[in-house]
């Protein structure tokens, strides 16, 4: 990050994301070995950012950007919970019941036909430790396991 800010060249840093299905594993099948998110980029003036209502890119997207690839995992964690995935689903159907911002819909959140899960490296460990999310009125607490 440090070498793109003194090269002077705008560049959006991209991560892998990986939806835990355990505290130590994530799915690695289909389209959920592929997902990743462009997370790190300076706010300058003239960022050009898309205007979508739904599932739209959080990056700059003027052309003049750089994209490097870090090497880095973002686990999304929330995923674990079965109850929240289906959560999750339900909540984007309501959003999107035509598919307009995702044409393939949003049953694969909770479709698990060719389940495959990779188990994260001890050295790519994620900290603190994974807590419990209960959900309670829309509102999430949590308690350590």
């Amino acid at each position: 990050m440090a070498k793109a800010e003194q090269d002077g060249i705008p560049t959006v840093f991209r991560f892998d994301y990986r939806e835990l299905y355990t505290p130590t594993q994530y799915r690695s099948d289909g389209i959920w070995g592929h997902k990743e998110r462009m997370a790190v980029f300076p706010l300058l003036e003239g960022n050009v950012y898309s205007d979508a209502d739904l599932h739209m890119p959080k990056q700059p997207l003027n052309a003049d950007y750089r994209i490097v690839d870090t090497g880095i995992n973002i686990y999304h964690l929330k995923h674990i919970n079965p109850a929240l995935r289906a959560q999750r689903r339900d909540l984007y159907e309501h959003l999107d019941p035509n598919h307009k911002y995702q044409s393939i819909g949003y049953d694969y959140l909770t479709d698990e036909t060719g389940l495959a899960l990779s188990k994260i490296p001890l050295s790519r460990m994620y900290w603190p430790l994974y807590h419990e999310y209960h959900m309670d009125d829309a509102i999430f607490e949590t308690e350590q396991i």
